[in-house]
């Protein structure tokens, strides 16, 4: 399976960060430049700042957030024009575990059909629900509460060209979309116990300082609300059923 890594031009610390770690995993893989930030002019954008602050659940999008959005779809799009059947993504401020490569080996192989694997998590394996065996040592699984974070997944081509059919233009942060799997519909499942780390290597390394500030306005507070309210309440509905007709029985 390719396996591509987002890195930003001037980021050279993450780029031998990770490169380190692949390298020694005896990993293929590819990097691909991200999008950054400070070159994005907010006056060539498509879409308005506000148009996009209403699609995200009435909160503001950073550039940073605008960049990496760009940088995923930048590869989701690669994917769908090329002969690859599924590829991994990856960030390159994360720490790998030794089973990366066999992983990825047998998401390869398994005939169980899915759309996207995130191989990492904020939760711990108490926040999961494991549904079916990948192997006698990982799990499909979901998270109980709505997850979060894109640093590292494996995604097929057919999940790559409906997720940017159903989602054409960035509405919000990238993983917040790709998790979203009560309005895009794809079989999305979390990795148990997970093989991608970030939060912790994420630390040593400062690229995003965007400084973000809002004013607040009564009426868009209350149009939040409303939004975080139907997107607890529909992960929530979809959880339920999802874990009620895909978890294995005992037999």
């Amino acid at each position: 399976m390719k396996c591509f890594v987002i890195n930003l031009k001037r980021a050279v610390e993450r780029k031998q960060y990770i490169s380190n770690q692949l390298h020694q995993l005896s990993q293929e893989f590819e990097f691909v430049e991200g999008v950054d930030w400070k070159d994005i002019d907010p006056d060539s954008l498509t879409q308005t700042v506000s148009n996009i602050k209403i699609k995200n659940s009435y909160r503001t999008l950073t550039l940073g957030q605008m960049g990496c959005n760009l940088s995923h779809r930048k590869v989701l799009k690669w994917l769908v024009d090329s002969s690859e059947r599924m590829i991994a993504v990856l960030e390159d401020d994360v720490r790998l575990s030794n089973d990366f490569p066999d992983v990825l080996d047998a998401l390869e192989t398994k005939t169980k059909p899915f759309d996207i694997v995130f191989l990492g998590s904020r939760f711990t394996e108490q926040g999961l629900v494991n549904l079916v065996p990948l192997n006698d040592k990982f799990y499909f699984s979901l998270s109980k509460a709505r997850e979060k974070g894109g640093w590292g997944y494996v995604i097929t081509k057919e999940a790559a060209k409906e997720f940017l059919r159903i989602l054409p233009e960035v509405t919000g942060p990238i993983d917040d979309a790709l998790h979203a799997y009560f309005l895009h519909g794809l079989k999305t499942y979390t990795l148990n116990p997970q093989i991608v780390f970030h939060e912790e290597e994420a630390k040593r390394f400062s690229f995003n300082t965007e400084t973000k500030i809002e004013n607040f306005v009564l009426k868009e507070e209350l149009m939040r609300f409303v939004s975080l309210f139907y997107e607890f309440y529909a992960h929530k509905t979809c959880f339920r059923n999802r874990v009620k007709a895909e978890k294995m029985r005992p037999i």
